[in-house]
């Protein structure tokens, strides 16, 4: 998988649950080839909802949006709690927006200012742009 993903210098990962996404990053392996990464200058990661959220030190609170239990057809039972870690902060998209997810996100918000959690908000139209 690495060298091909190499040759295309990024890659764009969707929303969706967090949670399976996080176990799709697991079983395919691709979560350990995307730490390595993390100083290829070379290399771009973008994501949209999900796809961002999976990069923070935990999911914890993202269940308050996404069910934890949900799985997919040929996934391993079980939930990863831990997320990638390549950003220090839980994050918290469609804040205050016109999307279905907006209140729990509001609640999530809650969540992560009650439990001292680093965290950010976005709301849809608005972008994160860092070199990590």
């Amino acid at each position: 998988m690495g060298q091909k993903m190499l040759e295309f210098g990024s890659v764009w990962v969707l929303g969706g649950n967090t949670f399976i996404l996080r176990k799709a990053f697991a079983e395919s392996g691709f979560d350990k080839w995307l730490i390595d990464q993390k100083n290829n200058k070379d290399f771009v990661y973008a994501g949209y909802s999900a796809g961002v959220c999976v990069l923070s030190p935990s999911l914890k609170g993202s269940d308050i949006t996404d069910d934890p239990n949900a799985t997919a057809i040929g996934y391993k039972p079980g939930i990863i709690w831990n997320g990638l870690n390549l950003i220090d902060f839980a994050f918290c998209p469609h804040f205050e927006s016109n999307h279905p997810e907006s209140e729990s996100m509001g609640r999530e918000a809650i969540f992560y200012q009650e439990n001292n959690v680093l965290f950010k908000t976005l709301h849809d139209g608005e972008a994160i742009i860092m070199e990590i």
